[in-house]
């Protein structure tokens, strides 16, 4: 168990459609982000080749990995993580659930997109989608990998920042 993840970080989002990591170097600053689609030839090597990138960037201390698509779920997404990756840094998992406890947010997508936008107001524009009255299917579906790696992020910059009411993380 992790109580508060330690910075520099990064955040990994995976879906079956499309992935994203943000990269951390402090609490409450996104440094670099990463977006790729899942039809991409070879997306294990993708996946490797973004890690890599993002980690020479900041030199992460964590890794948050979390199934983009799902509220709740098990840590098993963190076995997608390449092995060499793993033997270097440790994944955690930390639900989006938690995340939105933490963030102090109701469990909607459009809730959790308003409180990021208040905390990051340059993802503002990416996140438009979720607060337009009616949801586009595809477009929620393109976004919901950075709202969800960004999510995880500021959840545990503010755990990092001492709230003692915050989730663990599970590793």
């Amino acid at each position: 168990m992790i109580a508060a993840p330690a910075f520099p970080l990064l955040s990994l989002a995976l879906s079956t459609q499309r992935s994203t990591v943000i990269a951390m170097a402090s609490p409450g600053r996104v440094d670099a982000t990463a977006n790729w689609t899942s039809r991409n030839s070879r997306p294990a090597e993708k996946l490797q080749q973004e890690l890599e990138r993002l980690s020479t960037r900041i030199s992460p201390r964590n890794l948050l990995v979390m199934d983009a698509t799902r509220w709740t779920g098990s840590g098993a997404v963190a076995s997608l993580v390449p092995l060499e990756f793993r033997e270097r840094i440790r994944p955690a998992y930390m639900p989006l659930e938690d995340a939105c406890a933490i963030l102090g947010c109701e469990r909607t997508l459009v809730a959790l997109a308003k409180r990021l936008t208040e905390a990051y107001p340059e993802f503002a524009p990416r996140f438009e989608c979720f607060a337009k009255p009616h949801l586009h299917r595809d477009r929620v579906r393109r976004t919901r990998p950075l709202l969800s790696a960004l999510a995880v992020a500021h959840a545990a910059s503010i755990a990092q920042l001492g709230r003692p009411d915050s989730p663990r993380l599970t590793g």
